[in-house]
C-alpha cells in the first residue's frame, strides 16, 4: 500500500499562473492560503495522497484518527470507489492532506524511502514514534500483542502551522530584499563602468 506525493510544480507554468494545488481534507481557514504560499518551500510544497482499504482494518483505524482529528463528517469522508485486483474487489477511499500537517522530521523520514513508505503502516518503534510525530497515538488494536504501534497521524496544531508560515513569509522577504541590494549594486556598478569609458574617451 504505497503512498505517494504531489508537489505543487507543474509544467508550463507561467509567472502569472499558479500551478495547480490539490485541495486538502482538512477545515482549516487557512490551510489553502498556506498551500499556495508553502510553494518552493523545501519540505511544505504540495499533498501527501493517502489511500485507505475498506478492507484493512490498519488502514481503517488510521482513517478514523484522522477523521476524529480534522472534524470530516460522513458528507467529506464517504467517497469510496471500487478497484478489482486478481479478481477481488476491494473498496477505497483516498484523502489528499497539505504537507504541512505533518512535522518536518516525519516528511525528513518519509522522503528516505518516499516510494516504499506506506502511511498506513503504524510505526513500531517508539523512538521513532517520538521523533517523527508531534503528538504519537497509540493505536488502540487489542487484537494484536505486537507491542506499541502509533499512528501517522497529521497533527501538527493550527498555531504550529501558522508560526512556520510566518517565517517562511520573513525568509522570502529577506531574499527579495537581498535579491534587490544585488540588482541595485550590479547597476551601480554597471553605471560606474559606464563613467570610466567616458571618462578614457574624454
Amino acid at each position: 500500500m504505497m503512498m505517494d506525493e504531489d508537489r505543487s510544480t507543474t509544467t508550463n507554468t507561467t509567472p502569472t499562473t499558479l500551478p495547480k494545488i490539490p485541495k486538502c481534507i482538512c477545515n482549516w481557514k487557512h490551510c489553502r492560503k498556506w498551500q499556495k504560499e508553502f510553494i518552493h518551500h523545501p519540505q511544505y510544497d504540495g499533498v501527501i495522497k493517502l489511500k485507505f482499504y475498506s478492507n484493512n482494518s490498519d488502514s481503517m483505524m488510521y482513517k478514523q484518527a484522522i477523521d476524529e482529528w480534522f472534524g470530516i463528517d460522513a458528507s467529506q469522508n464517504d467517497d469510496w470507489k471500487t478497484t478489482t485486483d486478481n479478481n477481488n474487489a476491494t473498496t477505497f477511499c483516498r484523502y489528499y492532506i497539505a504537507k504541512h500537517h505533518f512535522t518536518y522530521e516525519h516528511l525528513h523520514e518519509y522522503m528516505k524511502d518516499r516510494r516504499g513508505w506506506d502511511w498506513n503502516q503504524p510505526i513500531h518503534d517508539e523512538v521513532l514514534a517520538y521523533h517523527i510525530l508531534y503528538q504519537p497515538i497509540v493505536m488502540n488494536d487489542s487484537s494484536k500483542s505486537t507491542g506499541k504501534r502509533y499512528l501517522q497521524i497529521p497533527n501538527v496544531p493550527e498555531e504550529c502551522v501558522a508560526k512556520e508560515f510566518a517565517k517562511w513569509q520573513d525568509s522570502l522577504q529577506l531574499r527579495e530584499q537581498e535579491q534587490q541590494e544585488e540588482e541595485e549594486q550590479l547597476q551601480q556598478a554597471q553605471q560606474d563602468q559606464h563613467a570610466d569609458g567616458d571618462r578614457s574617451i574624454s
